[in-house]
């Protein structure tokens, strides 16, 4: 039971490339100017250390809230000093790292890490080095990949390798993967090669490997494809595509063709990050797909690769969906592969 809500908490995190993360990110690239600008401006607002004290805020209404004997309403303060998103409330919010009831401590350590509070990011590292306790590790490294930058990372790559709890291990990974650092690229390469090594946590290796460009990787991905286990196969094929590695590209072809939508599709965007559409025929199927992931993934990939032929079977779609919102999906997709047909 411990590790099935340890579980729940890590894919509620989600640091994977999953299908639906794809879907959320094709949405996302509509905007990506305005919203890289957001982003820098939600930084400067997160990143800056407060000036407030505790004695500034002795009168305020949630200060004196969490000052409850209660850890329920101790808890509920917590929460909502985060959801005014004021830093002001970082200094108070640091008190209750140690408070004795765990469910307060875990809802300080998660609040730090949504308000991206740098200044706190030490202290949480100096509880992910002391904590037994499975989930305020695992809250510490959640609450640690919302910075700006990771401190101390040797702590952090010790628990990816040695931490007795797999769960704990594939977030540490995740986490180092995320910053790009490759303290453990070797043990992590052993990892996958390990036969008793779990098929959640070499996907993991395979992630991190992935994120930080592993170039001594790229042959144990090729093996992988022909891997028994669908998850270990769609992980090595997002790396390839990922790490534009078009030697592969023939390998991938042949994979486009397979029954199998998780990895038929997952090959045919590999493909399509490297320009290549060998796959776009096999996708348009997908449209009529009743799975929305399958569908808006398949979209997706012909929006990349589409060519002539994929306006006139956009158009027909467009013309007889009931579904506005995917019809807007499909009139953003056709103009978007006009634009870059008409500038050939």
């Amino acid at each position: 039971m411990k590790n099935m809500i340890l579980g729940m908490m890590i894919i509620f995190w989600g640091v994977s490339f999953s299908f639906s993360q794809q879907k959320q990110d094709t949405k996302k690239a509509y905007s990506v100017k305005s919203k890289n600008e957001a982003v820098v401006a939600e930084k400067k607002v997160f990143y800056e250390t407060p000036k407030n004290n505790i004695q500034d805020l002795s009168s305020d209404e949630l200060v004196i809230k969490a000052s409850s004997n209660d850890p329920v309403e101790r808890r509920r303060a917590i929460m909502d000093m985060v959801n005014t998103r004021d830093l002001k409330y970082v200094a108070v919010i640091e008190k209750y790292l140690e408070d004795e009831n765990k469910i307060v401590k875990l809802s300080a350590i998660e609040a730090l890490g949504v308000l991206r509070s740098q200044a706190s990011a030490n202290k949480i590292v100096e509880i992910l080095s002391k904590t037994t306790d499975d989930d305020i590790k695992n809250s510490c490294i959640i609450a640690l990949s919302y910075m700006p930058k990771l401190e101390n990372p040797k702590i952090m790559a010790e628990i990816a390798l040695k931490d007795k709890n797999d769960l704990i291990r594939i977030s540490a990974i995740r986490t180092l993967g995320a910053f790009g650092i490759n303290l453990i690229e070797d043990e992590i390469i052993k990892i996958l090669e390990d036969k008793k090594s779990s098929n959640s946590l070499k996907v993991a290796a395979i992630n991190y490997l992935s994120s930080i460009k592993s170039e001594k990787s790229k042959d144990l991905f090729k093996k992988l494809l022909k891997n028994e286990d669908n998850s270990i196969r769609v992980a090595s094929i997002r790396a390839i595509g990922d790490m534009q590695i078009k030697d592969y590209i023939t390998e991938l072809r042949v994979l486009s063709g397979e029954n199998i939508p998780e990895i038929q599709l997952e090959a045919a965007y590999s493909l399509a990050k490297m320009g290549d559409n060998f796959a776009l025929d096999s996708i348009y199927k997908y449209l009529d797909s009743s799975n929305p992931v399958y569908r808006d993934i398949g979209l997706n990939i012909i929006g990349m690769v589409g060519d002539e032929k994929s306006i006139k079977i956009l158009e027909e779609k467009i013309s007889k969906t009931t579904d506005e919102s995917f019809k807007s999906y499909l009139q953003f997709t056709r103009e978007k592969i006009k634009s870059r047909v008409g500038e050939k």
